[in-house]
């Protein structure tokens, strides 16, 4: 997987007053301090601040142990719920004919950080009880199961996963592997019997969560690696006896899904980073930084109302025409020992609306929030359309920024889209950036 751990130096903003379209959604989240090259005048300053407890806005699970010179040590662990399937097949299949299960994760090629060869062994523990409503990174799962329950373990490495051995099977052609975990043939009975029992918890992740509370996946031997999990669920492996018309019998092979992490139902990354002592000098020495996950990011003052004071005592009569503002900027690595790239994305955000933008699953609107992506041919991050947010302070604040205006904060983040059949409109969902990235310096 991409590494990331970077160091932002100097930002670019351009003003564009000529151009004469304006449908981007655009495509960038950048991620630390910004100053503007471009004019003397303007200057974006900024610092560096801890953030350490993320909420649970991800659907990527984290699991590993990771150690690096010049980034600091993480160490992340899993608790999710499962979303069940509303029917479980029944036809001909009875719950002793449930021959084997097992935990499936998803991992995408290359989908870790670390050393791909050292063995590790991951413990997969029962909860016994409800996960609370509101869970993040520094959660504590020690009160919510015990060590004698474990429902599977199994050793691997990550050399293996991408070779599909015995450990991994091809999921399809989308360079997707399978690292699975054996689960005792007890837990699907169990299931099954639940459904006969009371089908109606089945349509409910809450209501199922009191019968299975979810479980906790802990890495319980090994360092080296972090692993990035896209999918997670319990297949169930069983067999039906079906009468041909002949009036012999025969066995009939099937599998399905019992139950899989979701992002309708709760699942966080139990976090903890400690930054390396190299990096922790430069916070300490005023470099600005982003770090993730659950490690650093910046908080800028971007200078909107010096551009629109500009451009006015200029006497620009065109700024209300004015087609795009962007903001760029420049990236540079700070060493370590595993070679931890950038963020893929950064998002700027209103300091002030940053929470309530997680909390309910915003979209950058380019007024209060833009997203940009790394580019590595650059080596930077571009904000672009935020034209939109020099309008808005124009148009409906007399031309006069508010505090809340300048004051933004810079952290990376993961970028999902999802295309709607009833309209040509993408929506973009935000998680925090959920792989190990290095330090990144503005």
């Amino acid at each position: 997987m991409r590494k990331s751990f970077y160091s932002l130096l100097a930002g670019i903003i351009m003003l564009i007053a000529y151009s004469c379209s304006d449908n981007n959604i655009g495509q960038s989240i950048t991620d630390t301090v910004v100053q503007v090259v471009t004019d003397s005048s303007f200057t974006v300053t900024g610092s560096t601040v801890e953030n350490k407890e993320l909420p649970a806005r991800t659907i990527t699970q984290l699991l590993g142990v990771i150690d690096a010179k010049g980034y600091g040590l993480l160490e992340t662990d899993v608790v999710t719920q499962f979303m069940p399937a509303s029917l479980i097949d029944t036809v001909g299949v009875a719950a002793t004919d449930i021959d084997s299960c097992k935990f499936i994760f998803d991992i995408p090629i290359g989908g870790y950080t670390g050393d791909s060869i050292a063995p590790m062994r991951t413990t997969i523990y029962r909860l016994n009880k409800a996960l609370p409503s509101k869970l993040t990174s520094t959660f504590d799962p020690s009160e919510y199961y015990s060590t004698s329950d474990v429902l599977g373990s199994t050793t691997y490495t990550a050399s293996a996963i991408m070779a599909a051995d015995t450990l991994l099977e091809d999921l399809d052609d989308y360079g997707i592997r399978e690292f699975t975990v054996d689960a005792p043939v007890s837990l699907a009975q169990e299931i099954y019997n639940k459904f006969f029992e009371n089908q109606s918890i089945f349509l409910d992740p809450v209501q199922f969560a009191t019968f299975f509370p979810g479980v906790y996946i802990k890495n319980t031997f090994g360092s080296g690696r972090v692993m990035n999990i896209y999918n997670t669920e319990f297949r169930v492996f069983y067999h039906r006896h079906i009468t041909k018309d002949d009036g012999t019998d025969s066995i009939d092979n099937d599998e399905m899904s019992y139950m899989g992490a979701t992002a309708e139902v709760l699942s966080n990354n139990n976090i903890k980073l400690t930054v390396a002592d190299e990096v922790k000098a430069m916070v300490a020495a005023g470099d600005e930084i982003i770090m993730s996950p659950a490690g650093y990011e910046v908080q800028i003052k971007f200078p909107i109302q010096e551009i629109i004071d500009k451009f006015r005592s200029g006497g620009s009569s065109e700024l209300a025409v004015i087609n795009d503002l962007s903001f760029e900027i420049p990236a540079s690595a700070i060493e370590n020992d595993y070679g931890i790239d950038p963020p893929d994305y950064l998002l700027m955000v209103k300091t002030s609306e940053k929470d309530e933008f997680f909390a309910t699953n915003h979209n950058a609107d380019s007024e209060s929030s833009f997203y940009a992506a790394y580019s590595s041919t650059t080596d930077s991050y571009t904000f672009s359309d935020m034209r939109d947010f020099v309008l808005d302070i124009i148009e409906n604040k007399n031309g006069v920024a508010e505090e809340t205006d300048m004051n933004f904060t810079l952290t990376p983040v993961d970028l999902i889209a999802e295309e709607t059949t009833s309209s040509s409109s993408s929506y973009y969902y935000y998680y925090y950036y959920s792989s190990s990235s290095a330090s990144t310096t503005v």
